[in-house]
């Protein structure tokens, strides 16, 4: 119908040159459709874009334990709801030889888990073996609602290494001393 309207006032035109006004429009169109989407991916990606130091000042910063520069980093880069610990509890919470596992929740409109994942686990490479699995809140409200054995052992306010207060955005619950306010804003 839309076609027909625009090449119906045309009258002048040749048919040819109509055919091709609709075919410009719709190109023009999906261009702008193109254009809205990489940049709503690039909004989201320039997170991975920290500076050397930035990066460096985190993962090397000698006051902080290894889980605290991991959550460090997972708050910078992915700014979640809350972050779980998932592996058991060692003795040595400097053993380099831990693998650390930690279930990021986040808000349903966060995207790209996977690039995420690859990048946290790579920049962590030196912290030791880390493995990181994201969940959207949604998704984790539904699974306990129906009693899932994992996330009902592991998402518990115990194993809650990080929780941002979604009631202001500015504000954080300290948890297991990580709080997002120490995280740098990007």
């Amino acid at each position: 119908m839309p076609k027909m309207l625009s090449t119906g006032t045309l009258q002048e035109l040749t048919r040819r040159e109509r055919s091709m006004l609709v075919f410009y429009h719709e190109m023009i169109g999906k261009l702008v459709e193109a254009t809205h989407i990489i940049n709503e991916q690039y909004k989201i990606l320039r997170r991975f874009w920290l500076g050397h130091h930035d990066l460096q000042s985190i993962l090397t910063n000698p006051v902080k334990s290894v889980n605290e520069k991991i959550i460090d980093l997972i708050i910078m880069i992915v700014r979640p709801e809350r972050i779980y610990q998932v592996d058991g509890h060692t003795n040595d919470p400097e053993d380099l030889r831990v693998v650390r596992s930690y279930l990021v929740v986040l808000a349903s409109d966060k995207m790209f888990y996977d690039k995420w994942k690859i990048f946290i686990e790579s920049a962590c490479v030196e912290l030791g073996s880390v493995v990181v699995s994201f969940i959207e809140n949604t998704d984790l409200i539904k699974i306990q609602g129906l009693g899932h054995s994992f996330y009902s052992q592991f998402c518990v306010p115990e194993n809650c290494l990080y929780e941002c207060d979604v009631r202001t955005e500015s504000t954080s619950i300290q948890k297991n001393g990580v709080n997002i306010n120490d995280a740098p804003i990007l």
